[in-house]
């Protein structure tokens, strides 16, 4: 019981320190209430969309996670031109929520057969390069199964491949395939079709405030 209390505090104390950190970032000190009151209604909205397709998942970790997809949404970087889901504007938040329910339907434990960990499911020697590559902190595979490690990794991923690449679709299969197997069987099709589809619910989501069908088809473990 004595455990459990400080794992929950620890989570309180975490969430907290990401709510300050986020704000601190985002808002800066001549951000406006109403930006303040919009970007806290966004992050609303995705914690609400995650609690829909992952109900088991603790308060404080949906929450958590939320805060960390909006600001790593942030630093996506499109090729000028391009299209996804069939839109031009491509909506960032839609796109990286689509990756991470593909990839891992917001589990933080996710673990792959071939040792991807995470919500954005990263090998540990992607992880290990892109830290030394773009200055991120990381000192072991755990720091994978942290929200805001994870998604800004394979944030800054995605971006060197989609520069590869040319577009975000060849992106994702480079992402699903690697690069290599990108260049040299193309990878798998379904792959971007599942992230678009999820992209396209989330927008149905957050204009309607539920989907056109229900997303809770798993079993919580």
């Amino acid at each position: 019981m004595l455990r459990e209390n400080r794992n929950r505090i620890s989570k309180i104390i975490a969430l907290c320190l990401s709510l300050g950190v986020f704000f601190l970032e985002s808002y800066g000190k001549a951000s406006s209430e109403s930006d303040f009151g919009s970007r806290r209604t966004e992050v609303a909205k995705i914690t609400e969309y995650i609690s829909r397709v992952r109900p088991g998942l603790e308060k404080t970790e949906r929450e958590t996670l939320s805060l960390s997809i909006l600001s790593a949404s942030r630093m996506l970087q499109f090729p000028k031109r391009s299209e996804f889901a069939g839109e031009n504007e491509i909506d960032k938040v839609a796109f990286l929520l689509g990756v991470i329910q593909t990839e891992s339907q917001f589990k933080r434990t996710a673990k792959s057969h071939k040792g991807a960990l995470g919500y954005m499911q990263i090998m540990p020697a992607t992880a290990k390069w892109l830290s030394k590559t773009k200055g991120i902190a990381y000192s072991d595979k755990s720091d994978l199964f942290h929200a805001t490690t994870n998604l800004k990794l394979g944030v800054l991923f995605l971006n060197d491949l989609m520069k590869e690449t040319g577009s975000p679709k060849d992106a994702l299969l480079a992402y699903n395939a690697g690069l290599g197997g990108w260049k040299k069987w193309g990878g798998l099709p379904s792959y971007p079709r599942s992230i678009a589809n999820h992209y396209q619910t989330w927008k149905e989501f957050e204009t309607t405030g539920s989907f056109s069908y229900d997303l809770a088809l798993f079993e919580e473990e």
